[in-house]
Protein backbone atom coordinates (compact mmCIF):
# COMPACT_ATOMS: atom_id res chain seq x y z
CA UNK A 1 0.00 0.00 0.00
CA UNK A 2 0.84 3.73 -0.77
CA UNK A 3 1.76 6.14 2.07
CA UNK A 4 1.63 9.64 1.74
CA UNK A 5 4.90 11.40 1.22
CA UNK A 6 5.18 13.55 3.85
CA UNK A 7 7.14 17.07 3.68
CA UNK A 8 9.80 17.64 6.60
CA UNK A 9 8.54 20.49 8.49
CA UNK A 10 10.84 23.95 8.55
CA UNK A 11 12.02 25.17 11.48
CA UNK A 12 11.84 28.46 12.25
CA UNK A 13 15.15 30.05 11.57
CA UNK A 14 17.13 31.92 14.19
CA UNK A 15 16.94 35.61 15.12
CA UNK A 16 20.46 36.30 13.63
CA UNK A 17 19.90 34.13 10.44
CA UNK A 18 16.56 36.10 9.99
CA UNK A 19 18.40 39.31 10.42
CA UNK A 20 20.94 38.18 7.98
CA UNK A 21 18.61 37.54 5.39
CA UNK A 22 15.97 40.42 5.60
CA UNK A 23 19.34 42.41 5.41
CA UNK A 24 20.38 40.35 1.91
CA UNK A 25 16.80 41.14 0.26
CA UNK A 26 17.21 44.90 1.64
CA UNK A 27 20.61 44.90 0.22
CA UNK A 28 18.86 43.11 -3.32
CA UNK A 29 15.98 45.80 -3.39
CA UNK A 30 18.53 48.69 -3.36
CA UNK A 31 20.20 47.30 -6.08
CA UNK A 32 17.37 46.63 -8.00
CA UNK A 33 17.11 42.81 -8.11
CA UNK A 34 13.96 42.87 -7.27
CA UNK A 35 13.66 38.59 -8.11
CA UNK A 36 16.53 37.99 -5.84
CA UNK A 37 14.39 39.93 -3.31
CA UNK A 38 11.49 38.33 -3.50
CA UNK A 39 12.79 34.53 -3.65
CA UNK A 40 14.97 35.73 -0.23
CA UNK A 41 12.24 36.86 1.33
CA UNK A 42 9.97 33.73 0.25
CA UNK A 43 12.69 32.12 1.55
CA UNK A 44 11.81 33.32 5.12
CA UNK A 45 8.18 33.43 5.04
CA UNK A 46 8.63 29.58 4.43
CA UNK A 47 10.22 29.21 8.24
CA UNK A 48 8.61 32.14 9.88
CA UNK A 49 5.66 32.95 8.22
CA UNK A 50 4.14 34.97 11.32
CA UNK A 51 7.01 37.91 10.48
CA UNK A 52 5.20 40.75 9.38
CA UNK A 53 8.50 42.64 8.10
CA UNK A 54 9.32 39.73 5.86
CA UNK A 55 5.45 39.90 4.44
CA UNK A 56 5.92 43.62 3.57
CA UNK A 57 9.45 43.80 2.14
CA UNK A 58 8.38 41.05 -0.24
CA UNK A 59 5.52 42.75 -1.12
CA UNK A 60 7.39 45.36 -1.60
CA UNK A 61 10.00 43.40 -4.22
CA UNK A 62 6.82 42.23 -6.07
CA UNK A 63 5.59 45.74 -6.60
CA UNK A 64 8.83 46.51 -8.02
CA UNK A 65 8.36 43.69 -10.20
CA UNK A 66 4.83 44.74 -11.13
CA UNK A 67 6.27 48.01 -12.13
CA UNK A 68 9.59 47.06 -13.90
CA UNK A 69 7.66 44.13 -16.09
CA UNK A 70 6.68 44.67 -19.70
CA UNK A 71 4.06 42.01 -19.75
CA UNK A 72 0.93 43.18 -18.22
CA UNK A 73 -0.38 39.56 -17.21
CA UNK A 74 2.99 39.85 -15.06
CA UNK A 75 2.13 43.36 -13.90
CA UNK A 76 -1.28 42.38 -12.44
CA UNK A 77 -0.24 39.44 -11.00
CA UNK A 78 2.53 40.91 -9.35
CA UNK A 79 0.50 43.95 -8.44
CA UNK A 80 -2.23 41.97 -6.84
CA UNK A 81 0.28 39.60 -5.05
CA UNK A 82 2.11 42.65 -3.67
CA UNK A 83 -0.83 43.90 -1.98
CA UNK A 84 -2.07 40.29 -0.27
CA UNK A 85 1.68 40.44 1.34
CA UNK A 86 1.33 44.00 2.89
CA UNK A 87 -2.20 42.71 3.94
CA UNK A 88 -0.92 39.99 5.63
CA UNK A 89 1.97 41.33 7.20
CA UNK A 90 -0.54 44.38 8.21
CA UNK A 91 -2.76 41.79 9.74
CA UNK A 92 0.45 40.25 11.46
CA UNK A 93 1.44 44.07 12.44
CA UNK A 94 -0.91 46.69 11.51
CA UNK A 95 1.73 49.57 12.54
CA UNK A 96 4.67 47.86 10.45
CA UNK A 97 6.14 51.24 8.92
CA UNK A 98 7.66 49.02 5.91
CA UNK A 99 4.25 47.72 4.70
CA UNK A 100 2.61 50.90 5.05
CA UNK A 101 5.17 52.80 3.35
CA UNK A 102 5.65 49.95 0.52
CA UNK A 103 1.70 50.05 0.52
CA UNK A 104 1.67 54.00 -0.04
CA UNK A 105 3.82 53.99 -2.89
CA UNK A 106 1.89 51.21 -4.43
CA UNK A 107 -1.45 53.45 -3.74
CA UNK A 108 0.43 56.14 -5.33
CA UNK A 109 0.68 54.58 -8.64
CA UNK A 110 -2.77 52.56 -9.14
CA UNK A 111 -6.23 54.44 -8.83
CA UNK A 112 -8.82 54.09 -6.47
CA UNK A 113 -10.74 51.41 -5.01
CA UNK A 114 -7.67 50.13 -4.01
CA UNK A 115 -5.04 53.15 -4.63
CA UNK A 116 -5.21 56.82 -5.17
CA UNK A 117 -3.39 59.63 -3.35
CA UNK A 118 -5.18 59.94 -0.36
CA UNK A 119 -5.29 55.86 0.45
CA UNK A 120 -1.04 56.44 0.11
CA UNK A 121 -1.07 59.62 2.26
CA UNK A 122 -3.12 57.38 5.16
CA UNK A 123 -0.21 54.71 4.99
CA UNK A 124 2.88 57.13 5.16
CA UNK A 125 1.07 59.08 8.09
CA UNK A 126 0.50 56.03 10.12
CA UNK A 127 3.99 55.04 9.33
CA UNK A 128 5.76 58.03 10.52
CA UNK A 129 3.03 57.68 13.51
CA UNK A 130 4.34 54.41 13.96
CA UNK A 131 7.98 55.06 13.56
CA UNK A 132 8.93 58.96 13.39
CA UNK A 133 12.74 57.98 12.42
CA UNK A 134 11.57 56.41 9.09
CA UNK A 135 12.79 58.76 6.44
CA UNK A 136 10.93 56.62 3.59
CA UNK A 137 7.19 57.52 5.40
CA UNK A 138 8.18 61.29 5.12
CA UNK A 139 9.86 61.04 1.87
CA UNK A 140 6.71 59.11 0.52
CA UNK A 141 4.14 62.06 2.62
CA UNK A 142 6.57 64.35 0.38
CA UNK A 143 5.90 62.83 -2.64
CA UNK A 144 2.29 62.22 -2.71
CA UNK A 145 1.24 66.12 -1.03
CA UNK A 146 3.48 67.29 -4.07
CA UNK A 147 1.51 65.00 -6.50
CA UNK A 148 -1.55 66.41 -4.93
CA UNK A 149 -0.61 69.69 -5.43
CA UNK A 150 -0.02 70.68 -2.28
CA UNK A 151 3.22 72.54 -2.16
CA UNK A 152 3.41 73.69 1.53
CA UNK A 153 3.05 70.44 3.55
CA UNK A 154 5.34 68.35 0.92
CA UNK A 155 7.82 71.04 1.60
CA UNK A 156 7.42 70.29 5.34
CA UNK A 157 7.99 66.54 4.48
CA UNK A 158 10.48 66.84 2.56
CA UNK A 159 12.58 69.41 5.46
CA UNK A 160 11.67 66.63 7.99
CA UNK A 161 13.16 63.78 5.55
CA UNK A 162 16.47 66.23 5.60
CA UNK A 163 16.64 66.91 9.47
CA UNK A 164 16.41 62.44 9.26
CA UNK A 165 19.02 62.45 6.54
CA UNK A 166 20.59 65.28 6.11
CA UNK A 167 22.62 63.94 2.76
CA UNK A 168 19.09 62.27 1.30
CA UNK A 169 19.18 63.51 -2.51
CA UNK A 170 16.15 63.02 -3.34
CA UNK A 171 14.80 65.77 -1.11
CA UNK A 172 17.27 68.19 -1.80
CA UNK A 173 15.67 67.88 -5.47
CA UNK A 174 12.16 67.91 -4.57
CA UNK A 175 13.06 71.08 -1.89
CA UNK A 176 14.48 72.66 -4.96
CA UNK A 177 11.63 72.02 -7.47
CA UNK A 178 9.34 73.21 -5.15
CA UNK A 179 11.32 76.41 -4.32
CA UNK A 180 11.31 77.21 -7.91
CA UNK A 181 15.15 76.56 -8.36
CA UNK A 182 14.87 73.34 -10.63
CA UNK A 183 13.57 72.65 -14.07
CA UNK A 184 12.39 68.98 -14.18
Amino acid sequence: RNLPVQTPVKKALPDEKIKELLEKGKESLKNKKFDDARKTFEGIIQTNPDLSDAHALLGQALGELAQTSNDLNQKIRFGMEAFQEFAKALEINPDNPYALVARGYARMVIPPPLGGMDLALEDFSKAVASNPQMVEGYSGLGEAYLKKGDKGKAKESFKKVLELDPKNKRAKEALNKISGGGNK
